[in-house]
Protein backbone atom coordinates (compact mmCIF):
# COMPACT_ATOMS: atom_id res chain seq x y z
CA UNK A 1 0.00 0.00 0.00
CA UNK A 2 2.88 2.57 -0.36
CA UNK A 3 4.91 4.08 2.15
CA UNK A 4 3.78 6.53 4.92
CA UNK A 5 5.06 7.71 8.00
CA UNK A 6 5.03 4.40 9.89
CA UNK A 7 7.11 2.34 7.00
CA UNK A 8 9.14 5.30 6.38
CA UNK A 9 10.33 5.43 10.06
CA UNK A 10 10.64 1.50 10.02
CA UNK A 11 12.67 1.02 6.73
CA UNK A 12 15.14 3.80 7.46
CA UNK A 13 15.31 2.42 10.80
CA UNK A 14 16.50 -1.04 9.63
CA UNK A 15 18.63 0.86 7.11
CA UNK A 16 20.61 2.39 10.01
CA UNK A 17 20.57 -1.43 11.83
CA UNK A 18 22.30 -2.77 8.99
CA UNK A 19 25.19 -0.25 7.88
CA UNK A 20 25.88 0.03 11.79
CA UNK A 21 26.78 -3.82 11.85
CA UNK A 22 28.61 -3.14 8.44
CA UNK A 23 31.04 -0.72 9.71
CA UNK A 24 31.87 -2.70 13.00
CA UNK A 25 35.61 -3.48 13.07
CA UNK A 26 37.08 -7.13 13.43
CA UNK A 27 37.04 -8.33 16.30
CA UNK A 28 40.56 -9.45 17.74
CA UNK A 29 40.77 -13.69 17.60
CA UNK A 30 43.32 -13.68 20.69
CA UNK A 31 42.02 -14.44 23.76
CA UNK A 32 42.98 -15.34 27.57
CA UNK A 33 42.64 -19.63 29.20
CA UNK A 34 39.09 -19.27 29.77
CA UNK A 35 37.92 -19.23 33.70
CA UNK A 36 34.25 -19.12 34.54
CA UNK A 37 32.97 -17.68 37.78
CA UNK A 38 29.46 -17.62 39.59
CA UNK A 39 28.79 -14.10 41.50
CA UNK A 40 25.98 -12.47 42.51
CA UNK A 41 25.56 -9.16 44.29
CA UNK A 42 26.02 -10.39 47.76
CA UNK A 43 29.36 -11.67 46.55
CA UNK A 44 30.59 -8.89 44.21
CA UNK A 45 33.56 -7.27 46.01
CA UNK A 46 35.11 -10.60 46.23
CA UNK A 47 34.29 -11.64 42.43
CA UNK A 48 35.77 -8.27 40.89
CA UNK A 49 38.72 -8.70 42.66
CA UNK A 50 39.63 -11.68 42.02
CA UNK A 51 38.34 -11.12 38.31
CA UNK A 52 40.74 -8.28 38.13
CA UNK A 53 43.83 -10.53 39.64
CA UNK A 54 43.16 -13.39 37.19
CA UNK A 55 42.58 -10.80 33.90
CA UNK A 56 46.27 -9.13 34.72
CA UNK A 57 47.88 -12.68 34.45
CA UNK A 58 46.06 -13.05 31.08
CA UNK A 59 43.35 -15.33 31.98
CA UNK A 60 39.57 -14.35 30.30
CA UNK A 61 37.18 -14.34 33.30
CA UNK A 62 33.56 -15.02 32.52
CA UNK A 63 30.92 -14.12 35.18
CA UNK A 64 27.48 -15.32 35.52
CA UNK A 65 24.96 -14.28 37.93
CA UNK A 66 23.66 -16.96 39.73
CA UNK A 67 19.99 -16.77 40.63
CA UNK A 68 18.60 -19.17 38.76
CA UNK A 69 19.02 -18.89 34.77
CA UNK A 70 22.51 -17.87 35.48
CA UNK A 71 23.63 -21.08 37.09
CA UNK A 72 21.55 -22.88 34.22
CA UNK A 73 23.08 -21.05 31.48
CA UNK A 74 26.64 -21.16 33.36
CA UNK A 75 26.53 -24.94 33.56
CA UNK A 76 25.83 -25.31 29.96
CA UNK A 77 28.69 -22.81 29.16
CA UNK A 78 31.12 -25.04 30.90
CA UNK A 79 29.87 -28.52 29.05
CA UNK A 80 29.94 -26.63 26.05
CA UNK A 81 33.76 -25.02 25.84
CA UNK A 82 37.58 -25.32 27.09
CA UNK A 83 37.65 -23.96 30.55
CA UNK A 84 40.53 -24.17 32.40
CA UNK A 85 39.00 -23.48 36.08
CA UNK A 86 35.74 -22.67 37.51
CA UNK A 87 35.11 -20.12 40.59
CA UNK A 88 32.47 -20.95 42.80
CA UNK A 89 31.56 -17.62 44.42
CA UNK A 90 26.91 -18.32 44.28
CA UNK A 91 25.99 -21.26 45.27
CA UNK A 92 22.51 -20.34 46.64
CA UNK A 93 20.62 -21.76 43.89
CA UNK A 94 21.30 -25.38 45.60
CA UNK A 95 19.27 -23.89 48.43
CA UNK A 96 16.74 -22.56 46.58
CA UNK A 97 15.84 -25.58 44.75
CA UNK A 98 16.05 -28.00 47.78
CA UNK A 99 14.09 -25.74 49.59
CA UNK A 100 11.54 -24.08 47.34
CA UNK A 101 12.98 -20.70 46.23
CA UNK A 102 12.65 -18.89 43.37
CA UNK A 103 16.51 -18.74 42.65
CA UNK A 104 16.65 -22.28 41.56
CA UNK A 105 18.90 -23.59 38.62
CA UNK A 106 18.09 -27.04 38.82
CA UNK A 107 19.52 -30.28 40.40
CA UNK A 108 22.32 -30.46 37.83
CA UNK A 109 23.80 -27.25 39.27
CA UNK A 110 27.81 -27.56 40.81
CA UNK A 111 28.14 -30.49 38.29
CA UNK A 112 28.98 -29.80 34.52
CA UNK A 113 32.60 -29.04 36.33
CA UNK A 114 33.09 -32.06 38.11
CA UNK A 115 31.97 -34.35 35.14
CA UNK A 116 34.65 -32.74 32.74
CA UNK A 117 37.48 -32.68 35.50
CA UNK A 118 38.00 -28.86 35.39
CA UNK A 119 39.63 -27.50 38.30
CA UNK A 120 37.11 -25.88 40.74
CA UNK A 121 37.57 -24.00 43.65
CA UNK A 122 34.55 -23.60 45.73
CA UNK A 123 33.46 -21.22 48.13
CA UNK A 124 29.67 -21.21 50.11
CA UNK A 125 28.39 -17.87 48.55
CA UNK A 126 25.39 -16.36 49.19
CA UNK A 127 24.45 -19.76 50.49
CA UNK A 128 22.68 -17.86 53.82
CA UNK A 129 19.14 -17.01 51.30
CA UNK A 130 16.45 -17.96 50.08
CA UNK A 131 15.21 -16.01 47.42
CA UNK A 132 11.95 -14.52 46.49
CA UNK A 133 10.28 -11.66 44.43
CA UNK A 134 7.53 -9.87 46.30
CA UNK A 135 6.58 -10.45 49.33
CA UNK A 136 3.12 -12.26 48.55
CA UNK A 137 5.09 -14.86 47.40
CA UNK A 138 6.95 -15.70 50.48
CA UNK A 139 5.40 -19.16 51.13
CA UNK A 140 3.40 -18.88 55.07
CA UNK A 141 5.97 -21.38 56.71
CA UNK A 142 8.70 -18.82 55.94
CA UNK A 143 7.22 -15.77 57.37
CA UNK A 144 8.54 -16.07 61.15
CA UNK A 145 11.89 -15.91 59.65
CA UNK A 146 14.08 -13.13 58.88
CA UNK A 147 13.20 -11.57 56.03
CA UNK A 148 15.25 -8.69 53.80
CA UNK A 149 13.18 -6.75 50.92
CA UNK A 150 16.34 -5.43 48.97
CA UNK A 151 13.33 -3.94 46.74
CA UNK A 152 9.52 -4.03 46.44
CA UNK A 153 10.71 -7.16 43.94
CA UNK A 154 12.91 -9.23 45.87
CA UNK A 155 12.83 -10.46 49.20
CA UNK A 156 15.37 -12.83 50.74
CA UNK A 157 14.69 -15.37 53.83
CA UNK A 158 17.66 -16.78 55.97
CA UNK A 159 18.11 -20.07 56.02
CA UNK A 160 18.03 -21.97 59.06
CA UNK A 161 20.62 -24.17 60.48
CA UNK A 162 19.30 -27.65 59.36
CA UNK A 163 18.58 -26.56 56.06
CA UNK A 164 22.46 -25.53 56.27
CA UNK A 165 23.20 -29.07 57.01
CA UNK A 166 21.65 -30.73 53.96
CA UNK A 167 22.63 -27.86 51.43
CA UNK A 168 26.23 -29.28 52.69
CA UNK A 169 25.40 -32.32 52.23
CA UNK A 170 24.74 -32.27 48.98
CA UNK A 171 27.33 -30.46 48.03
CA UNK A 172 29.50 -32.66 49.41
CA UNK A 173 27.99 -35.55 47.21
CA UNK A 174 28.55 -33.05 44.16
CA UNK A 175 32.25 -32.65 45.05
CA UNK A 176 32.82 -36.37 45.97
CA UNK A 177 31.65 -36.96 42.37
CA UNK A 178 34.12 -34.61 40.36
CA UNK A 179 37.02 -35.90 38.38
CA UNK A 180 38.94 -32.94 38.30
CA UNK A 181 41.12 -31.22 41.28
CA UNK A 182 39.26 -28.89 43.79
CA UNK A 183 39.24 -26.85 46.89
CA UNK A 184 36.80 -25.68 49.32
CA UNK A 185 37.45 -22.09 50.86
CA UNK A 186 35.70 -21.36 54.02
CA UNK A 187 35.24 -17.55 55.33
CA UNK A 188 34.44 -18.05 58.36
CA UNK A 189 32.95 -14.19 58.80
CA UNK A 190 30.28 -14.60 56.63
CA UNK A 191 28.71 -16.19 53.20
CA UNK A 192 27.46 -12.64 52.01
CA UNK A 193 27.03 -9.09 51.92
CA UNK A 194 23.83 -9.75 54.90
CA UNK A 195 26.02 -12.34 56.45
CA UNK A 196 28.43 -10.69 58.59
CA UNK A 197 28.89 -9.59 62.08
CA UNK A 198 26.16 -6.52 63.09
CA UNK A 199 24.64 -7.76 59.49
CA UNK A 200 21.06 -8.59 59.10
CA UNK A 201 21.59 -12.47 58.64
CA UNK A 202 24.34 -13.10 60.55
CA UNK A 203 24.84 -16.63 62.07
CA UNK A 204 27.83 -18.12 62.94
CA UNK A 205 26.71 -21.30 64.43
CA UNK A 206 24.30 -22.04 61.38
CA UNK A 207 27.89 -21.27 59.17
CA UNK A 208 30.01 -23.72 61.18
CA UNK A 209 27.08 -26.48 61.19
CA UNK A 210 27.52 -26.43 57.55
CA UNK A 211 31.29 -26.87 57.64
CA UNK A 212 31.10 -29.05 60.09
CA UNK A 213 28.29 -31.24 57.88
CA UNK A 214 30.48 -30.34 54.93
CA UNK A 215 33.73 -32.22 56.41
CA UNK A 216 31.28 -34.98 57.56
CA UNK A 217 30.11 -35.56 53.76
CA UNK A 218 33.09 -34.99 52.00
CA UNK A 219 35.75 -37.14 50.99
CA UNK A 220 38.94 -37.67 51.67
CA UNK A 221 40.35 -35.95 48.78
CA UNK A 222 38.62 -32.87 48.98
CA UNK A 223 40.77 -30.14 50.58
CA UNK A 224 38.64 -27.63 52.84
CA UNK A 225 40.37 -24.25 54.29
CA UNK A 226 39.09 -21.73 56.93
CA UNK A 227 39.80 -18.27 56.98
CA UNK A 228 38.70 -16.20 59.58
CA UNK A 229 37.57 -13.49 57.24
CA UNK A 230 34.33 -12.39 55.32
CA UNK A 231 33.69 -13.25 52.17
CA UNK A 232 34.16 -9.62 50.59
CA UNK A 233 37.54 -9.14 52.55
CA UNK A 234 40.12 -8.39 49.95
CA UNK A 235 42.33 -10.53 51.85
CA UNK A 236 40.12 -13.57 51.33
CA UNK A 237 39.98 -12.49 46.92
CA UNK A 238 43.85 -12.75 47.41
CA UNK A 239 43.53 -16.09 49.13
CA UNK A 240 41.10 -17.75 46.94
CA UNK A 241 44.15 -16.23 43.58
CA UNK A 242 46.77 -17.80 45.27
CA UNK A 243 44.52 -21.16 45.64
CA UNK A 244 43.94 -20.44 42.38
CA UNK A 245 47.98 -20.08 41.04
CA UNK A 246 48.71 -23.50 42.78
CA UNK A 247 45.73 -25.31 41.52
CA UNK A 248 46.43 -24.67 37.95
CA UNK A 249 50.28 -26.06 38.46
CA UNK A 250 48.61 -29.01 40.05
CA UNK A 251 46.42 -29.54 37.05
CA UNK A 252 49.36 -28.78 34.31
CA UNK A 253 50.40 -32.40 34.80
CA UNK A 254 47.63 -34.09 33.94
CA UNK A 255 46.77 -36.27 36.41
CA UNK A 256 43.50 -36.24 37.51
CA UNK A 257 41.89 -36.46 41.12
CA UNK A 258 40.80 -39.72 40.93
CA UNK A 259 44.50 -40.83 39.95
Amino acid sequence: AGLNRITRKVLANAVGAAVGMLNVPPLSDVEGPLVVMSMMGLTTPCGLRVKELLEKDGYEVVVFHCVGPGGIAMEEFIRDNEVKCVVELALGEIGNELFGGMASAGKDRLQAAGEKGVIQIVVPGSMDIINFVEKETVPERYRHRRLHAHSPQSNSVRMERDEFAAIAKVIAEKLNNARGHLEVVIPRKGFSEWDGEGKVFWDPEANALFVSSLRKHAGAGIAVAELDLHINDPQFAEFLYERFNALMIIGQSGVNRES
